[in-house]
């Protein structure tokens, strides 16, 4: 069983974790399970070494490098989110802040370019993801994390899905409390993201493709936004939707005052369609299933009514040139 802080995997997903705990019994356990596991991966083609400090980074680099020299996708990562070695190498890399997940989606891409089945790789964590956590996440990998994490979470965002809930120890409540940092889903575009809590500022700056659920932003959100989706289930910072020229947001805006913090230089307010409606019940389900949202549970179970606070944040040229896609396939029919 790993520390609180150790990185957890879950038994059962199709990858392999080993364990170093530093001292001569966790080595002897390494040692006991390295075959099971290496074995294990011959099967799934995917291991991934957990290491739960740095006294245990040599060790399991010498499997990592074992696993790489056998063809199969090697990847080292630590319980602190810092740097951690390369496949095939025989060194840990210098502890410094890294983006927990960057490596890992480089391995898959490497043997898999179109990625792999929705949730091949599922790595649950607890703790504080740190700088960048989840970055480029290729698609079939899914870093669930119970705490919070840092500024740029899920930046870029290649596929993959990001999860960030607050511990179970948690009484306050997530709307009215940061969970991740600013610039988050920086220039995502694949892939999912669901934060229960509030976004720092420049939340969902150059989005352009992923899908993004959280609690609440700071300011400047939405800002540069090209496409994709993005779900605010609370308040938000002035100057919303700033340069914003593509995709859609939809804002819960209870207070009403929503209005006065949109900057509609560029974008237009209105409310949910019919198909609107079907994806955002969709995204707030899915949202209250992986986190456990309480402001979501309560939306879905008053739907009809609570859908009378969301606003529709649309680009206007991208609104125009929709309707104009929309037209031409009616005349080419």
């Amino acid at each position: 069983k790993l520390p609180r802080q150790a990185l957890r995997i879950l038994h059962e997903t199709p990858i392999s974790a080993l364990y170093d705990g530093g001292n001569q019994s966790g080595m002897l356990a390494v040692e006991r399970v390295a075959q099971a596991a290496i074995d294990k991966a011959a099967v799934t083609g995917i291991a991934v070494v957990g290491v739960a400090n740095m006294w245990g980074a040599g060790r399991a680099a010498h499997y990592v490098e074992k696993i790489a020299r056998a063809g199969l996708i090697g990847v080292q990562l630590s319980a602190s989110n810092r740097a951690v070695a390369p496949p095939g190498g025989t060194k840990a890399a210098p502890w410094a802040p890294g983006a927990v997940g960057a490596m890992l989606s480089g391995e898959v891409t490497r043997h898999h370019p179109d990625g792999l089945p929705d949730q091949s790789i599922f790595i649950q964590m607890e703790g504080t993801g740190g700088q960048s956590f989840g970055a480029f996440m290729a698609k079939g990998i899914t870093m669930y994390l119970i705490g919070e994490a840092n500024d740029y979470t899920g930046k870029g965002l290649s596929g993959g899905r990001v999860v960030v809930r607050p511990s179970i120890d948690f009484r306050g409540e997530a709307v009215k409390n940061i969970i991740v940092g600013n610039t988050v889903m920086y220039g995502a575009t694949r892939g999912e993201a669901f934060f229960a809590g509030v976004a720092g500022e420049r939340f969902a700056v150059r989005l352009s493709g992923a899908t993004a659920v959280v609690e609440g932003t700071g300011d400047h959100g939405c800002e540069y936004m090209t496409g994709g989706t993005a779900v605010i289930l609370g308040e938000t910072g002035r100057n919303f939707a700033a340069g914003m020229s593509g995709g859609i947001a939809f804002v819960y805006n209870v207070k009403g005052d929503f209005d006065e913090l949109c900057n509609k230089e560029m974008v237009d307010l209105e409310s949910p369609d019919k198909e609107d409606e079907i994806l955002l019940k969709k995204l707030i389900t899915a949202h209250f299933e992986k986190t456990g949202s309480t402001v979501a549970k309560f939306i879905l179970a008053d739907f009809d009514n609570q859908l009378k606070h969301m606003v529709k944040v649309f680009p206007s040229d991208y609104k125009k040139a929709l309707e104009k896609q929309k037209l031409k396939l009616v005349t080419t029919k």
